[in-house]
């Protein structure tokens, strides 16, 4: 979540990575994965989705993996929340579970629904407080709603807060001040952070929803 609020973990696997060896950075690899190889947002406030198409483009950019895009699925649920204050956005990924039609079945490209396989992510944006950040910083809302998401969508990928000390040489979109503090300014993930996510996806082989519609027992 964005300005250092906890990550919910589904578990105490934590993955050391360094892109470089100054390079901070963890994934949490206990948290639920896409499966598919194209993911879906969908908004249901009133406020502008520039900055939510500009940092899925950003991520869409630096890995290949997962296409985050908007379409006919919701498969991450955006929404407007300003009680999370301090805090400027909140992500939870939730995985199979029980009670989803697919639990524990496998669909036709082998993969088992179970608790390691996302099911749906859900984000809430602090509206008011990124009013407030764009005021600040002499910034768009949009700029800043990019920011905020650039690094929701991380930890979507399973990237986790970044809590040390600015260091902008090896900068991080899972920093809640470095995007704001080092010059220049940067809105979507880092030379650093595409290095997590490679260690994070490493062993994921991303596959088309259409090639695998339906769960067999």
């Amino acid at each position: 979540m964005f300005n250092r609020l906890l990550t919910l973990l589904f578990g105490v696997a934590l993955l050391t990575v360094n892109a470089s060896a100054q390079c901070p950075g963890t994934a949490d690899t206990a948290k639920p994965v896409s499966e598919y190889d194209d993911e879906d947002w969908y908004y249901s406030g009133t406020h502008s989705t520039a900055g939510f198409s500009n940092a899925a483009a950003d991520w869409n950019a630096v890995e290949a993996k997962v296409h985050i895009g908007t379409g006919q699925f919701e498969d991450i649920l955006i929404s407007d929340d300003d009680s999370i204050a301090p805090f400027l956005g909140q992500q939870i990924s939730y995985a199979y579970q029980p009670a989803s039609p697919c639990y524990n079945f496998l669909d036709e490209c082998g993969y088992c629904a179970n608790s390691s396989i996302l099911w749906y992510a859900t984000v809430q944006l602090n509206q008011t407080g990124i009013a407030n950040t764009a005021a600040q910083w002499m910034l768009s809302v949009d700029v800043v709603t990019e920011k905020v998401m650039s690094h929701e969508f991380g930890h979507y990928f399973r990237l986790v807060e970044y809590n040390g000390p600015d260091n902008c040489s090896f900068s991080t979109i899972m920093s809640s001040s470095e995007p704001y503090t080092c010059q220049p300014q940067f809105s979507g993930p880092t030379y650093c952070d595409v290095g997590v996510f490679n260690i994070s996806y490493s062993q994921i082989n991303t596959v088309p929803f259409e090639s695998c519609p339906s769960c067999n027992s």
